[in-house]
């Protein structure tokens, strides 16, 4: 049996079995702590998904976990208030796997975000909360290639394989870490107190060892804070660094990476004129890894006629993980924003909608709208008002448009607003992370059958003269040859690539 381009590297390759954006609503009913003030007027709901728990199956994927909402209100003092609230999700994702791919070793991953949030007070202490998560979901699954089709026929066989550079996505997460700081505060102008603390991480750095994904960056710290003499408020900010090295199986030093971190708790005291901080969060990691697969093109047997079936799988060929950041800064009227010349910014926060991926000229571009929630005070009464930018993100590829796609997602991580005359200007920071990928179809043997040999008459003499569309495979399969003995008849070399293009180039005729 010959064998061309045999140089196997685990016999089997990830395929992406499904990629689905699912939405699901969550509605329910709370009831404030016995310690929170009666909701006098709601200014505003924010929810923080927290990393879902998986399980994969071969017909669907199911990711729960927890979703914290921090209402805004003020009470009847007119004083604002932020109570935090918990609520379990869980989203099922159908899983499209093609029954004939034979896949093991499912795995994926899902990108959930709050898409739509709404809330209604029923009562003092009681509100009705809507949101809606919008999840993208990434499931692969590995694809084992069957190397028995060599050995069907008591004939010599003739196999051809072929070679491709594929990428396969690897995940993981960290353990919790732990970040601890103090502010002092300053109480002259009356005692401060914490309304409610924000957390937003800048990764910095993401690279990748034997092993493990290691990431640096900062955890920027808000506290919107209040005085209790003079109902004002006001923000404190905090940078926080932070590194963790995240195991995840199979990454090496040449992988790429990209990382996001959520903060998971957060437990905020005031004592003694200083405000005590400490933070959980949690790194989510994925990374790709590029490896050299071999399989089976073609079979034939010398002795046995043989009919071939063939089937196209795709994996992901090149692949690049990427973080970044940018500064987003624009101005408006205070007509355009609706917002009135009395009133003065308390806080700001900011959502980030990412809504068309390009490729061209060696750039991949992200287009979308950032959305900002002010907190706004006037003649001592609270309100909030939104207002929205457009955004242009651009990060390095070795992408071309054709076959490419991206998952990309962003944050604000930091954001400022100032009221100057007529107009309002914003200035925020906002990190971009995302995954890069091109397509590739690998066209493989799917199943072979051998049926009644072949018979050759002595003294026989076969002159082929080759057409355009012919290989040196081609036409050593049409006629049960072997490449070594068609290439000794003819005085040619024998190519490690029989089936390329060029094998039978100023080749006029072959004598079988």
């Amino acid at each position: 049996m010959e064998d061309y381009k045999r140089q196997t590297s685990g016999g089997y390759v990830q395929i992406p079995v499904s990629d689905r954006t699912v939405t699901d609503e969550l509605s329910g009913d709370f009831t404030l702590p016995d310690y929170q003030p009666e909701i006098k007027r709601l200014l505003r709901i924010t929810a923080s998904v927290l990393p879902p728990s998986k399980y994969i199956g071969d017909n669907e994927a199911e990711f729960a976990g927890n979703v914290d909402y921090y209402v805004l209100y003020t009470g009847s003092d007119n004083e604002v208030y932020c109570a935090p609230l918990t609520t379990e999700y869980k989203i099922d994702v159908p899983v499209d796997q093609d029954s004939g791919l034979r896949l093991s070793n499912l795995t994926g991953s899902a990108e959930i975000v709050p898409d739509m949030i709404s809330g209604r007070v029923t009562s003092p202490r009681k509100l009705n909360i809507k949101c809606r998560l919008k999840t993208r979901a990434q499931i692969f699954g590995d694809m084992t290639f069957d190397d028995s089709f060599s050995n069907q026929s008591d004939g010599e066989n003739q196999v051809l394989h072929g070679e491709q550079t594929v990428s396969r996505a690897l995940f993981g997460s960290g353990e919790v870490l732990r970040l601890s700081d103090e502010i002092i505060i300053d109480n002259k102008e009356g005692e401060a107190r914490v309304i409610s603390a924000d957390g937003k991480a800048l990764m910095s750095e993401v690279g990748c060892s034997a092993g493990l994904v290691n990431c640096r960056g900062d955890l920027y710290l808000k506290l919107l804070m209040g005085r209790e003499n003079t109902g004002d408020t006001y923000t404190v900010t905090r940078k926080m660094p932070f590194s963790q090295s995240v195991v995840v199986d199979g990454v090496d030093s040449q992988s790429s990476a990209s990382a996001q971190a959520v903060v998971t708790e957060m437990n905020i005291n005031v004592e003694d004129g200083r405000v005590c901080i400490d933070v959980g969060m949690i790194i989510d990691a994925a990374a790709n890894k590029s490896e050299d697969v071999t399989y089976i093109k073609d079979v034939y047997s010398t002795s046995h006629r043989t009919d071939c079936r063939y089937k196209t799988v795709t994996p992901r060929g090149i692949a690049n993980a990427f973080v970044g950041n940018f500064t987003l800064s624009d101005s408006m009227s205070l007509e355009e924003a609706g917002i009135s010349p009395e009133c003065s910014v308390s806080d700001v926060m900011g959502t980030v909608f990412s809504e068309e991926i390009s490729f061209e000229g060696g750039k991949c571009s992200v287009s979308g709208k950032a959305k900002f929630n002010m907190l706004l005070k006037r003649d001592g009464e609270y309100s909030c008002s939104d207002v929205e930018l457009p955004f242009r993100y651009s990060t390095d590829t070795n992408m071309q448009a054709e076959n490419a796609e991206a998952m990309v997602s962003g944050e604000v991580i930091s954001a400022r607003a100032r009221i100057d005359g007529e107009r309002i200007g914003i200035d925020s920071e906002i990190s971009m992370c995302g995954n890069m990928w091109h397509n590739c179809d690998i066209k493989l043997l799917d199943d072979v059958d051998f049926g009644e040999e072949l018979k050759f008459s002595r003294g026989e003499y076969v002159v082929c003269y080759p057409s355009r569309d012919d290989t040196l495979w081609s036409v050593a399969k049409r006629y049960g040859a072997t490449i070594s003995s068609l290439s000794q008849n003819n005085k040619i070399s024998a190519s490690d690539s029989p089936d390329s293009s060029d094998s039978l180039d100023g080749i006029n005729y072959l004598i079988i």
